[in-house]
């Protein structure tokens, strides 16, 4: 039996996959992506199985209690409302998972305005880490301007740090006023287990 094959591609890539026995191929796409890809040399059986996010009003989620995270932006180790361009912004993320909530793993998903492009490369722009208990995280993935990391129930009581944060860096790119959506926390095993954090106005200067 010939193995199952295809082609894709989209405004900025293609690809042709074989699909080995017991392998699953696994794409992910921004919305912009998505409105532009194309199959293409499909042979055997596939199967395709899609999932998406949509956006839905905060105060219209039922949160979990067990679940919070808080989000600040720091310039120089001060938080901050406002920056000026050229900034480099310490985002740091602080999630609470209780011991009654649901074991496993929880994605956090957390919404930079438009203004602000993370920085994935800190040494190559002189960032040092200061302790084990501030260090800093590099994305799981990025998609437009959703940031996404993955964290196991017990992250927050690690035994080396009290009250151990998830910190990551921005830059400032572009003057105004921007509206900050809440951050996220999720139970990966629940989906409906969640909560958000509030909302926040920012100011680039």
């Amino acid at each position: 039996m010939e193995k199952p094959k295809f082609s894709f591609s989209t405004n900025s890539r293609n690809d042709s996959i074989t699909l080995e026995k017991g392998r699953v191929f696994k794409l992910e796409l921004s919305y912009d992506e998505l409105k532009t890809i194309k199959f293409s040399s499909i042979e055997g059986k596939i199967t395709v199985f899609s999932f998406y996010e949509r956006s839905k009003d905060p105060a219209e989620l039922t949160k979990n209690s067990e679940l919070s995270i808080s989000r600040k932006y720091l310039v120089n180790n001060q938080p901050v409302q406002s920056f000026s361009e050229g900034d480099v912004v310490l985002v740091r993320l602080d999630p609470n998972i209780v011991n009654t909530a649901i074991d496993g793993s929880y994605q956090i998903i957390d919404y930079l305005p438009s203004g602000l492009k993370p920085i994935t490369r800190i040494y190559e722009r002189g960032i040092r880490e200061s302790t084990i208990c501030d260090s800093i995280w590099y994305p799981q993935k990025i998609v437009g301007n959703a940031v996404y990391f993955q964290i196991y129930k017990g992250f927050d009581n690690s035994i080396m740090c009290a009250n151990r944060t998830l910190n990551y860096y921005a830059r400032v790119v572009t003057k105004g006023t921007y509206r900050a959506n809440p951050v996220m926390i999720q139970s990966m095993k629940d989906l409906n287990s969640l909560n958000v954090s509030g909302e926040d106005r920012l100011e680039v200067r």
